[in-house]
């Protein structure tokens, strides 16, 4: 897993979108660490890019929570739409999530509402429709 990781790494540093997004795909989640996720997500330059990671690596990891709420306060464009991606991901995609999360997610989304950046007003806005759906479902 760790030459994995390396092979991975060195994808993302090679800059390109193509490259950045091979490694959302192939970094191995189960070693990835809340500093590599910091320094992944200070790497992103485009939607494509935060989302890939998303969905593809990062709501695969035991750190998803804890990064969604400390993100969702970023300044950063895609650090903050990184949060609420991951939050809708989280709703759509791994039925292991206690429902409980999903409405600690809810005054979140609330709250940073106002961010009138459009990457974030969509991300936002996709994450609330997939945690009430999450949370319409018995």
């Amino acid at each position: 897993m760790i030459e994995q990781a390396q092979k991975a790494l060195k994808l993302f540093q090679e800059g390109s979108s193509a490259s950045k997004i091979a490694c959302a795909k192939s970094y191995p989640p189960d070693i990835l660490t809340e500093e590599m996720m910091d320094f992944f997500a200070a790497g992103f330059d485009s939607v494509e890019i935060c989302d890939s990671f998303c969905i593809d690596l990062f709501v695969k990891n035991k750190w998803a929570l804890h990064k969604t709420v400390e993100w969702a306060k970023s300044p950063d464009l895609y650090t903050k739409r990184a949060a609420f991606i991951m939050m809708g991901a989280l709703a759509r995609d791994n039925p292991d999530t206690p429902r409980f999360v999903f409405r600690v997610f809810m005054p979140i989304m609330i709250r940073e509402s106002t961010d009138e950046r459009t990457a974030v007003k969509e991300a936002i806005q996709w994450a609330s429709k997939e945690v009430e759906d999450r949370l319409s479902k018995t």
